[in-house]
């Protein structure tokens, strides 16, 4: 089942470094998991209901990218990132969300196109050797 949403992310992330190349911009990368259940669940509904797209996309850019790609685990794509820094502060943003709303614990690594890589497969696994334990 998840296989088919990291084939459809890395063909996305693909397209998007297209662009990039072409357009001389960069690509954060954010792999985010959640190690835990949300006890009483996201929107408070059902005991257990771990986060969906739709939640944690609602946190970003509309133009930012959301995929689950695991049982607990999501990429987001950050087009038009200029710098490492840059996605380190929306890594750090995206924890004060999580920890404001009870997400329970979160890792989250980045990574940055083409800093970090120099394709989909090169930069999503920089991004999860990079995962922090917060």
């Amino acid at each position: 089942m998840f296989g088919s949403h990291l084939s459809k992310l890395k063909k996305l992330l693909t397209s998007e470094i297209n662009r990039a190349e072409r357009f001389q911009y960069s690509i954060g990368i954010m792999e985010l998991e959640v190690k835990e259940n949300i006890s009483d669940g996201v929107h408070h509904l059902l005991p257990g209901t771990t986060l969906d797209v739709e939640h944690i996309s609602s946190k970003f850019r509309s133009y930012d990218h959301v995929e689950k790609t695991a049982a607990r685990r999501y990429t987001v794509m950050l087009p038009n990132i200029s710098t490492f820094e840059e996605t380190e502060i929306v890594r750090l943003r995206t924890l004060e969300i999580a920890a404001s709303e009870n997400w329970g614990t979160v890792n989250i690594g980045i990574a940055v196109y083409p800093f970090d890589g120099e394709n989909a497969e090169e930069i999503l696994n920089k991004a999860m050797k990079n995962m922090q334990v917060e």
